[in-house]
């Protein structure tokens, strides 16, 4: 362009300035924030999947929006009144995200950096307009404020989400805190484009810094209305039981959980081979198939809904369901299939996960739960709840396992050495960006995290002399098979029938003091049948009695636990203790097949109930989740499963 041209524009924007009594410079800078802000709400109507009108709706109502509730405050016409140029500005944003949708569309960092950018400049504009009119400092502050939030409220509101100033994220007080800092500068005698960049900084870095080290508002939690009718007492009552569960349940979490006393029987297979974990490779063709029985012949209309959770299992906050799913959630599931000639009747209801409807778009772990169609879900909880993950392959793990531990040598403990390689991820701070959780047998109830690296390179971390590694070796699990409840098969001692189920007594196991190897499951079930036809749907309900032999022991309740238990501690599972015959007892009932299991208490071990040897077979887990500077969800970037060896 030459000279002559420019100093058109100089003067083109001199004239507005005049107008909207605003220097050149935020004339430029309000371009600038009406371009950013309506980047920012294209960018999530694509997630929506508007078409372009609606797309330069939600960015007209982004840009626009903050500044027309200022003006109307201040007893303006709206500035887009009098100048359409911030309809086109608009427009080219929707022509830039088609343009290059690759890069804005499909990268995490897009919304938030164009929102932050846009937030920084609308405030300084708010700020500098209101104070031209002649308004005290405090009133051009929160003017400011208004004038860089009130446009993310509307788009927010016009995405159907709850408001992002409302939520526990520090958003509205960064621009308090940038309104503060203009006026500081501005006391300080700097030039009032030197404060505006300052003031804009200062947004921006606090809005970083902010998402980087999860800086949040404390959060307000009210009280419901009392409920005056019974059914809603019982209700209340229930769901509040369900959310302590659910709590509790996020602390010690396995894979599964059920919460209809008529359910029964969760299981998670991954592509048809029921002992391996509940993890699928993103991107891959393998599925995973939920399945369950409830007992009545009655078709219950189930719909499933999936949910993106964190490395703890929290619900992930500040990603849509459309940048995690793909399809439509909410689904009634039409696969089910009644009981045939079996004593107790049940219908079985499978789910595959990903189907014709749904697919996962990320890495991650990921919450599924069953809901009754018609239920209110803010009063009654799930009929079940079942947890996988979906891993990447963009880091290396190396993990070695040895019985000479920190604590012993050769005794009750193995411990890990693990190294991790960064791959392809961009790490910069591995203490904060990255989350390494080790498990032993599946177990989250006993999972390691947190774990500090004592050695870091530029391409990786190593975990070694570490005594969070450090492992109880346990014992071989105890095992039995039910094929055919006329015929006893292993660890099982004799099968009757008493109205109206079968019962099978296993054999009485005792705390072993040298170890015996036998190969086992650890943990694992398998669901099966002698005739192993359809064993879904005609495998028979038993009543399985199990006993330990020993005198009470200190340390707490004893507990049967395996994969096929849910959870680590459950309550149907809990032993009672006999003190005439001196042994522990449990009645459980289960779906024929085969069950490995074993004994433990409170604490998680096996060292009264079973003995804990160095020589134990264990499966190890480790799973390593990483959130880059900026990114709103955890990927979990590599997944491996190792045995020590014998």
């Amino acid at each position: 362009m030459d000279k002559g041209g420019i100093g058109m524009l100089l003067e083109f924007l001199q004239e507005m300035g005049d107008t909207m009594r605003l220097p050149v410079t935020f004339i430029i800078i309000e371009f600038i924030g009406t371009f950013a802000f309506a980047i920012s709400g294209v960018r999530l109507s694509s997630t929506k999947q508007f078409d372009i009108f609606g797309a330069w709706i939600v960015g007209m109502a982004t840009a626009i929006g903050g500044g027309t509730i200022r003006d109307l405050m201040l007893g303006l016409n709206p500035f887009w009144m009098t100048n359409g140029s911030y309809f086109i500005c608009c427009a080219l944003a929707v022509l830039a995200v088609g343009m290059f949708g690759k890069y804005i569309i499909h990268h995490n960092y897009t919304w938030f950096i164009f929102d932050t950018i846009g937030l920084a400049l609308f405030n300084v504009i708010g700020i500098e307009k209101t104070l031209a009119l002649g308004h005290s400092y405090w009133v051009a502050i929160t003017m400011g404020a208004v004038t860089g939030a009130g446009g993310g409220i509307i788009r927010d509101v016009l995405m159907n989400d709850v408001p992002l100033i409302f939520r526990s994220e520090i958003y509205a007080l960064a621009c308090v805190a940038g309104g503060f800092a203009y006026v500081v500068c501005l006391q300080m005698g700097l030039s009032v484009e030197i404060s505006a960049l300052l003031s804009s900084f200062s947004v921006i870095l606090i809005r970083i810094l902010a998402v980087k080290f999860h800086w949040q508002l404390p959060i307000l939690k009210g009280v419901d209305e009392p409920a005056h009718d019974e059914g809603n007492i019982l209700r209340t009552i229930l769901f509040f039981f369900f959310t302590l569960h659910s709590s509790l349940f996020a602390l010690h979490s396995q894979t599964q959980q059920i919460f209809d006393e008529n359910v029964r029987t969760l299981t998670l297979t991954v592509d048809n081979d029921p002992t391996k974990p509940p993890y699928l490779p993103l991107g891959g063709r393998q599925h995973i198939d939920i399945e369950w029985d409830e007992m009545s012949h009655d078709y219950k209309r189930y719909v499933y809904h999936i949910d993106h959770c964190d490395w703890d299992w929290q619900l992930t906050d500040g990603i849509f369901e459309s940048d995690y799913l793909e399809g439509l959630n909410d689904q009634l599931i039409e696969d089910y299939e009644k009981s045939f000639n079996t004593t107790q009747i049940y219908t079985h209801y499978r789910l595959s996960i990903p189907n014709r409807e749904l697919h996962l778009r990320l890495s991650g772990n990921y919450r599924l739960r069953i809901y009754e169609e018609d239920a209110d879900r803010d009063e009654v909880p799930p009929v079940l709840e079942a947890r996988f993950c979906i891993y990447e392959k963009a880091a290396g793990i190396i993990a070695q396992l040895s019985s000479n531990t920190d604590i012993d040598f050769n005794s009750q403990h193995q411990q890990m050495t693990l190294s991790v390689g960064f791959g392809t991820l961009p790490v910069v701070d591995p203490q904060r960006e990255l989350k390494v959780i080790v498990m032993q047998n599946r177990r989250w109830d006993c999972r390691v995290e947190n774990l500090i690296p004592n050695v870091r390179r530029t391409n990786g971390v190593e975990f070694t002399h570490n005594r969070q590694l450090i492992f109880p070796g346990g014992n071989e699990y105890h095992r039995f098979e039910i094929l055919d409840v006329h015929r006893t098969a292993t660890g099982v001692d004799r099968i009757e029938w008493f109205e109206p189920y079968y019962h099978a007594t296993l054999f009485a196991a005792q705390p072993d003091r040298t170890y015996s190897y036998f190969e086992d499951q650890n943990g694992v079930f398998v669901l099966r049948s002698a005739d192993d036809y359809d064993d879904a749907t005609t495998a028979e309900y038993v009543v399985v009695h199990f006993f330990l032999k020993s005198l009470r022991l200190q340390g707490g309740d004893v507990y049967v636990s395996g994969q096929w238990s849910g959870q680590t501690f459950n309550p149907a599972c809990k032993m009672e203790y006999d003190d005439v015959n001196q042994e522990y007892h449990a009645a459980i009932l289960l779906k024929q097949g085969y069950y490995s299991y074993e004994y433990i208490q409170q604490e998680g071990l096996t060292t009264r109930t079973m003995g804990s040897f160095f020589e134990t077979e264990n499966e190890y887990q480790v799973l390593v989740y990483y959130r880059g500077q900026g990114a709103r969800y955890d990927r979990l970037a590599a997944y491996n499963i190792m045995h020590n060896a014998r």
